[in-house]
C-alpha cells in the first residue's frame, strides 16, 4: 500500500514539474470566449445562442475542422508548413508558433499581442514558460 501511494505521488509530481502548458483566454467583441494552450495546443471555445458552425469541406488538408464559430473565421496553418494544421488565427487574433529550428519547435510564440518566451535549450528549465508580456487583444 504505502509503496503504491508513493508511486502515485512520485508520478503526480512529475506532472507537476514537467509540465507547464498554459492556457490562454480571450474574448470577441460578443462575448464568445476562446481558449488555447500554449504547449498541447488544444483549442476550446463557446458560443452565443444562435450561433453556427461550419466544419472545413472533406476536400481540404483540414478537412472536418472548425471552419468559423458564428461570424468568427477560424484560419490553419497550410499544409506545407512545419506546422501543419494548426490553429493560424481566430478571427483577428493572429496566432505564431515557434520555428522548426528552435528548441521550442512548435510551441506557441505569439496570441494576439500577447508573446510567450521560453526557456533556452541550455537551461536547466529548458522549455517551461520564461515569461510572457502584452495582451491578446
Amino acid at each position: 500500500m504505502k509503496k503504491s501511494v508513493s508511486i502515485i505521488t512520485c508520478l503526480l509530481i512529475s506532472f507537476v514539474s514537467f509540465s507547464q502548458d498554459m492556457k490562454i483566454k480571450w474574448q470577441d467583441y460578443s462575448g464568445r470566449e476562446f481558449s488555447i494552450s500554449t504547449i498541447s495546443n488544444s483549442f476550446t471555445y463557446s458560443m452565443n445562442s444562435g450561433d453556427r458552425i461550419e466544419y472545413e469541406p472533406s476536400y481540404s488538408s483540414n478537412s472536418g475542422k472548425i471552419k468559423s464559430i458564428g461570424p468568427v473565421r477560424i484560419e490553419y496553418e497550410p499544409s506545407y508548413s512545419s506546422n501543419a494544421g494548426k490553429i493560424k488565427s481566430v478571427g483577428s487574433v493572429r496566432i505564431e508558433y515557434e520555428p522548426s529550428y528552435s528548441s521550442n519547435a512548435g510551441k506557441i510564440k505569439s496570441v494576439g499581442g500577447l508573446r510567450i518566451e521560453y526557456e533556452p535549450s541550455y537551461s536547466s528549465n529548458s522549455g517551461k514558460i520564461k515569461s510572457t508580456s502584452g495582451r491578446v487583444n
